[in-house]
């Protein structure tokens, strides 16, 4: 809705600028480099950036299209294995500035061209509400032939410093629900296979909670949500 209200009011506008309540840049520098590499590759739909935390250290700015295994392995050892880690993609140089591809590319933020987001029709919000919603958006652009950079920049931020907002109670629940719909719409000759592996790997986290709940009251808040979670697996998630 935003993007349209912008576009109605600059129909000449030919670029689009997702910025994050939690992202900080240091400069206008970074959105000329994107708007220069989109302008010298046309294939690309969208270019986002190398991000780091206020503390220096780099963060994550994408991943690979993600697999039915990763979900049903779970979050946590998906990412000890790098299951849905960016791209290993070969850095290029167009006309100064250095860049790779990237599967998805996580609006944190992201410079999108408006050609490709008026040919996919932009976010569908309706069907991810929460998250991957992005993810989604790539994965349609790269049906049609559209690729996603990522230009290599010192000068942005994406960190929320660990605050929690209103739905990271149901973080979890959201997550597997998303997820559980974009692997259906995209992968679905594996998709159909997922629930009897995530209900028995919810029935072990929920064991392995149980036993910790007499003593960690953390562990009793997961175990709820993951109690939660073997009730309605087998309704995509939803009560």
């Amino acid at each position: 809705m935003a993007c349209a209200a912008a576009l109605a009011r600059f129909p000449e506008c030919q670029w689009l600028f997702l910025y994050e309540t939690d992202n900080w840049l240091a400069s206008v520098h970074p959105i000329c480099q994107a708007i220069s590499l989109l302008k010298a590759r046309p294939e690309l739909a969208a270019a986002g950036f190398t991000v780091k935390r206020h503390s220096g250290i780099f963060c994550g700015y994408g991943m690979r299209f993600p697999s039915s295994i990763s979900l049903a392995l779970g979050l946590n050892l998906s990412t000890l294995w790098n299951l849905d880690g960016p791209n290993e993609s070969a850095w290029q140089v167009t006309d100064g500035i250095r860049w790779r591809t990237c599967d998805a590319v996580f609006t944190s933020p992201l410079l999108i061209r408006r050609e490709a987001w008026e040919r996919t029709g932009g976010f569908d919000a309706k069907s991810f509400p929460f998250s991957d919603s992005d993810l989604d958006w790539a994965w349609r652009c790269a049906k049609l032939g559209w690729k996603m950079a990522v230009i290599a920049s010192e000068d942005i931020v994406h960190d929320n410093l660990e605050q929690s907002s209103a739905w990271s109670a149901n973080r979890v629940i959201d997550f597997h629900r998303s997820r559980l719909r974009l692997l259906r719409r995209h992968r679905e000759n594996r998709a159909y296979l997922l629930k009897p592996v995530l209900f028995l790997r919810h029935f072990v986290e929920t064991i392995v909670l149980a036993c910790k709940a007499r003593f960690d009251t953390t562990a009793r808040e997961k175990l709820a949500k993951r109690r939660q979670m073997l009730r309605t697996v087998w309704s995509d998630y939803s009560s």
